[in-house]
């Protein structure tokens, strides 16, 4: 990618406006991920909701690769409430002779609880996929970011704010809490 399609994209994502789906019960001032939680709360929050509504998600089975992050390896920054990880998927066949296929996926988080991890011909997602322009103009980033506010995972703001609302009484009465854990992971120097 060159300078100025870098910048282009970057400034795309700049602009990007994000809604979280919300219903009764959820202060207006929660957003999930400004909440402390880490980002794998956040997906764990969703796994069950996308369960629940028909939503397979093969990439619990496969081998974590890359921590949820708000860059691209490219250096890209992600709109808020936008994770970007990587996994494996190992396959074995037996025959004609014995082997592993391994294949890497890109894992992009929506801030309303969607995942996706294909591209728009069903693919393995790959980072060069986000920033694909369809013949209308919007990038497949644009489109995962309109398909979840469009069509949310249905619970999961409520999902989130109840995990909030456990550590923070957890944090409050002196017990250990995940909140704001993820902030305090040491560095590798």
């Amino acid at each position: 990618m060159d300078r100025a399609e870098f910048s282009s994209i970057q400034q795309k994502m700049y602009k990007t406006h994000i809604e979280v789906h919300r219903t009764n019960g959820v202060p207006k001032d929660f957003i999930p991920w400004e909440s402390g939680l880490s980002p794998s709360v956040l997906y764990g929050c969703s796994l069950p909701l996308r369960k629940k509504a028909g939503i397979k998600a093969p990439e619990v089975k496969w081998i974590s690769i890359k921590r949820w992050v708000t860059d691209t390896p490219s250096g890209i920054k992600l709109p808020e409430g936008v994770y970007y990880s990587v996994k494996r998927q190992e396959k074995f066949f037996a025959s004609p002779s014995p082997r592993f296929e391994k294949i890497e996926y890109v894992i992009i988080m929506a801030p309303n609880g969607n995942v996706i991890l294909k591209n728009r011909l069903e693919e393995p997602l790959t980072e060069k996929d986000l920033w694909d322009v369809s013949s209308s103009g919007e990038t497949y980033m644009e489109e995962i970011l309109r398909k979840d506010k469009e069509k949310p995972i249905i619970g999961y703001i409520e999902s989130c704010f109840k995990m909030y609302q456990i550590e923070l009484e957890k944090q409050n009465s002196g017990k250990e809490s995940v909140l704001w854990i993820h902030t305090k992971r040491k560095k590798k120097a």
